[in-house]
């Protein structure tokens, strides 16, 4: 029986699969190799054991750039509670004067939970008129009436705009109209949190979709083309915008 021979030297690298050589005495004039299965994937190495190529180095400076670099939005409660007046938006008659919205005031809990609302999140909106009255409504996230985009922003954490379907039926109180007149009613309220600390945005008020009968009625100047939140119809101004000269909040009216 012949004894299969020993190959002499180093043996040449490939870039293919790994094969063993298979030095048990065979039939065969020529040494067999048998196919070595791997399971699991390793980065690539240099012939020399222990030793790292520059794509092995990258990648792992790659990983640690981007571990580095993860959005630290910690899945916290947070409370922003602000008042105000309403800021002209070049309608002919502004909203706030048309239908006597005096003031609002808006008083938002949320959590953040892989960057999106958590379900006990809400938004309480209350408005005084010119006549005493209120109207308020409270949004809910757990109805999937109410949701929020959430984009970082470099250098000033993290911009969460929150909107809120109101029910036509409901926001036709505050406005004294029948409620196909009303269209499709959605609060806008934005806020910014950088170092856990979050408090109210630039960009809040209303903005109504085109539905029912809207078109009909005095509400249709106030309608936003495609359902654009930032063309809002309501333009919220916070109590820090606008302020009488005894310091004290003086909300600006439209009449």
């Amino acid at each position: 029986m012949r004894q299969a021979r020993v190959l002499k030297g180093k043996p040449k690298v490939e870039n293919g699969p790994r094969f063993v050589w298979d030095l048990r005495p065979t039939n065969s004039e020529s040494l067999q190799p048998r196919h070595e299965a791997k399971n699991r994937f390793t980065l690539p190495c240099s012939p020399r054991k222990g030793r790292e190529t520059p794509m092995t180095r990258s990648l792992k400076a790659l990983f640690l750039t981007l571990a580095l670099a993860a959005p630290a939005l910690a899945d916290d409660s947070y409370r922003v509670k602000d008042e105000g007046g309403f800021a002209a938006t070049g309608r002919f008659v502004e909203f706030p004067s048309r239908y006597g919205w005096e003031s609002w005031k808006v008083d938002f809990k949320f959590g953040l939970e892989e960057q999106q609302l958590t379900k006990n999140s809400t938004i309480e909106l209350t408005v005084l008129k010119r006549d005493g009255k209120q109207w308020s409504y409270r949004c809910k996230a757990k109805r999937e009436e109410m949701w929020a985009t959430i984009n970082r922003v470099y250098g000033k954490g993290f911009n969460i705009v929150a909107q809120c379907a109101i029910p036509a039926k409901k926001f036709a109180k505050a406005v004294d109209l029948e409620r196909d007149l009303v269209g499709a009613p959605r609060l806008v309220f934005s806020v910014t949190v950088k170092d856990g600390k979050a408090e109210a945005g630039m960009q809040k008020g209303f903005y109504f979709v085109s539905e029912g009968q809207i078109e009909a009625g005095t509400m249709n100047q106030y309608a936003s083309a495609g359902a654009d939140p930032s063309n809002l119809g309501v333009l919220f101004a916070s109590s820090s915008a606008y302020r009488g000269h005894d310091g004290g909040f003086a909300p600006r009216l439209y009449r």
